[in-house]
């Protein structure tokens, strides 16, 4: 194992961690404030890896969700149009930094998650990021992140178990009003 692997690898950690937080809470401020941390530490991570379509498009993500942050803090709905200009962005930093077919399973789950973060419905965040999952844990296989996709299946799991958790609530609530 080289010392670049390690590293790497410690950046995946803090990012899963961040990642299963931001599942595990129903305040959409603080799942978009712990959606800034995550992908930059996922850019980090392939910095170290030399996965330069992911270290472009996390800082893309990570800037996108900052953007969305203060729209929300202002209490306020991001524009579509602005919207669109970072899935765009998204396409093209993908696209310029192109590696074969993988980079096709990186730019549609950065999407997909764009589109997540970017509605309001905490029912639909949680849907919408389990394919997420799956297409970031095929990307980090493909680059040798183990950790990384070993993790993305954990956090496959939280997010399963957070989407049961929500409707047994939505039913619980349900029938106290019953």
């Amino acid at each position: 194992m080289t010392t670049q692997f390690i590293i790497s690898q410690a950046f995946v950690l803090i990012a899963i961690i961040t990642y299963i937080l931001s599942y595990l809470t129903k305040n959409r401020k603080l799942i978009v404030t712990y959606r800034i941390i995550i992908p930059l530490a996922y850019a980090a991570s392939y910095l170290v890896l030399a996965a330069y379509a992911a270290v472009y498009a996390n800082i893309v993500s990570a800037v996108r969700t900052v953007v969305f942050l203060l729209f929300i803090r202002k209490e306020k709905e991001c524009p579509l149009w602005l919207y669109l200009i970072f899935q765009v962005a998204i396409i093209v930093v993908s696209a310029l930094t192109w590696d074969g077919l993988i980079t096709l399973a990186l730019i549609l789950a950065n999407l997909i998650d764009a589109h997540s973060v970017w509605q309001k419905e905490v029912k639909l965040y949680r849907w919408l990021s389990l394919p997420v999952s799956v297409l970031f844990g095929l990307y980090s296989f493909y680059y040798g992140s183990y950790l990384a996709f070993a993790l993305e299946v954990v956090v496959l799991v939280v997010k399963i178990v957070s989407v049961i958790n929500y409707y047994q609530d939505k039913k619980e609530e349900t029938q106290k009003t019953a």
